[in-house]
């Protein structure tokens, strides 16, 4: 006991109540909003992934694609070619019309540059071009011969190369056009040109 009659005790403790203070609670706020951001993201970017996927879709739905995917060529008995009969496939879903194939067989260096025939790359088919209309999946086989036959030819060098184009439109008359650049060998018969800037598709 002490003086005035009170116990010696130890005092009590005070419960020590935890809060969210307004630091912490904005920290959470930040971390919802990277989470939602996140989330957002992946949606924006798989979004995207198939917008493309559906844009190449469409194209090829919606329009004629000629590609050469194939070519036979007829040799002598030196087994020299004298002409080639490439096939130029319609891999679109919709008719291509007035389809022009445009091509011959021509001497060339190895390498880059490679000859391009004198009537492709324009703004249209020659007035006089042989035309067809292609269904989707249909090809056309067209012979395409010398330049100027195997020994007048006005080009030079080692290699025989199969160059061309093919002019064409769709439905609603737009002109659509694609490149072709192949070569010859007795060793690997015909292979699709090494320079990457031909064969394409416009």
């Amino acid at each position: 006991m002490t003086d005035g009659g009170t116990d010696n005790q130890p005092p009590k403790e005070e419960k020590k109540w935890s809060y969210v203070t307004p630091t912490s609670f904005g920290d959470l706020v930040n971390g919802l909003t990277f989470a939602v951001l996140f989330i957002t993201m992946i949606g924006v970017f798989w979004y995207a992934c198939e917008a493309k996927k559906q844009t190449a879709q469409l194209i090829l739905d919606g329009r004629p694609i000629l590609i050469a995917n194939y070519s036979e060529a007829f040799t002598n008995g030196d087994g020299f070619p004298q002409w080639v009969n490439p096939r130029l496939l319609n891999f679109g879903k919709t008719v291509a019309k007035d389809v022009a194939p445009i091509g011959h067989m021509v001497f060339g260096q190895a390498g880059i540059p490679t000859p391009r025939h004198p009537d492709c790359d324009k703004s249209e088919a020659p007035k006089d071009a042989w035309t067809t209309d292609l269904g989707a999946g249909q090809p056309v086989n067209r012979a395409w011969g010398w330049e100027q036959g195997p020994t007048a030819n006005t080009g030079s060098g080692p290699v025989v190369y199969i160059v061309g184009c093919v002019y064409y439109k769709d439905l609603g008359d737009s002109p659509f056009y694609s490149d072709v650049c192949m070569t010859w060998s007795k060793s690997d018969g015909i292979r699709a040109c090494n320079d990457r800037s031909r064969n394409f598709v416009r």
